[in-house]
């Protein structure tokens, strides 16, 4: 008995390679509903942000359907922390060099926040962190507080 040849490559497959000159069917390829997926309860505000801002293009260009929405959900997550990663450490090093290079840069400015200390439970309300006296196998503990407190205010977003 005679065995059947071999099965046909997917199109997939046939439409990376490209060596026919006949037009590829596409109707067979698996292709998700178009469609915004509804918001996830527990994305944190800036990825609120990001996720509104891209849903709408991706939607737009038919790039958007529920089977991504997992996926896109930690997009967003990774880029709000991105985001947030990035104006912590500019802050950073205008706080470092305003104070390395006191003769030439007189102050620094931090518009996101009430400043180092983190602030209290309501924006804009102060607060005030004292580093632990300095041992002497410890680093700089006001480098070690800074590092240890959150520079938005609560309501970041």
């Amino acid at each position: 008995m005679a065995k059947p040849g071999t099965k046909p490559k997917p199109v997939e497959l046939k439409a990376i390679e490209n060596r026919g000159h006949r037009p590829l069917n596409l109707d067979t390829t698996f292709r998700p509903e178009v469609g915004l997926p509804s918001v996830p309860k527990d994305l944190s505000a800036g990825a609120r942000k990001v996720w509104r801002r891209l849903s709408t293009e991706l939607l737009r260009y038919n790039l958007m359907s529920a089977v991504y929405s997992d996926t896109f959900e930690d997009l967003c997550e990774t880029i709000a922390d991105v985001k947030m990663l990035r104006h912590s450490l500019r802050k950073r090093q205008a706080l470092l060099l305003a104070g390395l290079r006191s003769a030439q840069v007189p102050g620094v400015v931090l518009s996101d926040g009430p400043g180092i200390a983190g602030g209290g439970t309501e924006p804009g309300s102060p607060s005030i962190v004292a580093p632990a006296e300095q041992s002497a196998g410890t680093p700089d503990p006001w480098a070690l507080t800074d590092l240890a407190t959150d520079v938005r205010p609560q309501d970041y977003a």
